[in-house]
């Protein structure tokens, strides 16, 4: 399915959400409107130290269309969110780390082990509750809390 902008990415978005296993993103270098999209897909975000971010649509007067606007507030909240659309600002590694872009920070050169050694852990653990964790976690970000609440509760057993 292609939305107004014809896009592939938004294709690959809904492919991302709908997706059973974990996503691991790996930043290596510059991340710039598109990029930075791409890695927002995914639920965990390892940046090298050299990574930089930046939303910088604004600076050709274009607005961001790859799923940006949906996920950056949604992790980093609105109010930052919105000022690095409005600015186009670049963020370092190290800010990304604060403002909660990305879960961890890592020198250029241990990117790929560090990336490798989370997936192994997570993949060690029992893949049900994994999957399950994912699933919930997402949905919970639209239910109410009776609602959540209660769909945890039915599946309780069932990862068990």
């Amino acid at each position: 399915r292609h939305f107004a902008n014809g896009s592939q990415l938004d294709v690959i978005g809904l492919a991302v959400e709908r997706l059973e296993k974990p996503t691991i993103a790996a930043v290596n270098g510059i991340a710039r409107g598109a990029g930075c999209d791409m890695a927002l897909m995914c639920d965990i975000r390892i940046a090298a130290q050299s990574a930089t971010f930046a939303w910088s649509y604004v600076n050709f007067n274009l607005i961001a269309g790859d799923g940006g606007t949906y996920y950056l507030p949604r992790i980093i909240g609105m109010p930052r969110a919105l000022e690095l659309f409005w600015t186009g600002r670049t963020v370092g590694a190290t800010e990304a780390d604060r403002i909660g872009l990305v879960n961890q920070v890592v020198a250029d050169a241990e990117l790929p082990a560090a990336v490798t050694a989370l997936a192994t852990r997570i993949a060690a653990q029992p893949q049900a509750a994994i999957e399950f964790y994912r699933r919930a976690a997402y949905q919970g970000q639209t239910q109410d809390l009776y609602s959540h609440l209660d769909m945890i509760s039915s599946h309780m057993a069932s990862v068990r």
